[in-house]
């Protein structure tokens, strides 16, 4: 398998232990909703979101409500596939709503001229994070767990990669992440082809895994999981429950995924969809059995 799996880093070292399993010849996932040329699968609180290519050369994004309903979300379309994230705004009270997050950014682009939105799943209305978003930079790669958020910012004073809370907005790396996931306590993000995860505040930061071709970074509150091309596949992969000690393991999923998968998403626990060039599938037997 192609992959360096180490979590070395420049405040931390560490051992890693790599389980293999053979592929499952018997997998039959399941189709969950047709979606071809989508991109870019969210899912959170029973929702789900991704990009749908538009004409011409637009996209949209396209919301699934928990009640199987789907529908195009009623904003502005984009230059670039939107690649959204979702959670909950709180955990309980009248404020708590459900949210999609995003970049949007100028014509074309991908990087430059980017802000953070945020799109009301259930009221249908979007507002800029302008908290986040600055004049100076350019934000990309957001996510969002409840009031915990993790963000790139390219250009300005002090690129890098953050995290922002209701109190505090924190460079927790001066590398620019392409992708990011982040829980109440912890992100981790990719910087080329490594896999960083620290606490909020930037401390404990180690590195879960390099290797050419990882991609689709997600987070659960223990665990840390990605894809990675390998010739005509997709692997997925996630660590066992992550603790303090030095030393972490990671498993690699029971089946292959199609080479065309995307885009991956999570229960609480583990990798459960993902989505390729025909659709959004759901792994069967599950990736891993925890």
């Amino acid at each position: 398998m192609p992959i360096t799996t180490t979590t070395s880093g420049p405040a931390l070292a560490a051992t890693v232990a790599l389980l293999v399993f053979a592929p499952c010849a018997g997998a039959a996932d399941a189709l969950v909703a047709a979606a071809p040329g989508a991109k870019n699968l969210a899912a959170g609180e029973g929702w789900r979101a991704w990009a749908a290519p538009k004409a011409p050369g637009r996209w949209q994004l396209v919301i699934g409500a928990p009640d199987g309903t789907i529908q195009a979300a009623n904003i502005k379309s984009f230059g670039v596939p939107p690649d959204a994230s979702i959670s909950e705004t709180s955990f309980a009270g009248p404020d708590r709503r459900v949210v999609a997050v995003y970049s949007r950014c100028r014509g074309a682009s991908a990087t430059t001229g980017c802000d953070i939105f945020q799109y009301d799943l259930a009221a249908g209305s979007e507002r800029k994070l302008t908290r986040i978003s600055t004049k100076a930079g350019s934000e990309t790669a957001p996510s969002i767990f409840v009031e915990s958020y993790a963000f790139a910012r390219r250009g300005g004073p002090r690129p890098g990669t953050y995290t922002a809370s209701r109190r505090h907005v924190r460079r927790v790396d001066s590398r620019v992440a392409r992708e990011t996931a982040v829980t109440h306590s912890r992100v981790a993000y990719r910087v080329g082809d490594a896999i960083i995860m620290s606490q909020l505040a930037g401390h404990r930061r180690r590195t879960i895994a390099t290797g050419r071709g990882i991609f689709g970074v997600v987070l659960t509150r223990y665990r840390v999981g990605w894809l990675q091309r390998a010739g005509h596949r997709t692997v997925a992969f996630m660590t066992d429950r992550i603790k303090r000690s030095d030393s972490v393991t990671v498993r690699q999923g029971t089946h292959d995924l199609p080479a065309s998968t995307q885009s991956a998403v999570t229960d609480s626990s583990r990798i459960t969809e993902y989505l390729d060039a025909t659709g959004i599938k759901r792994a069967e037997p599950p990736l891993f059995r925890y």
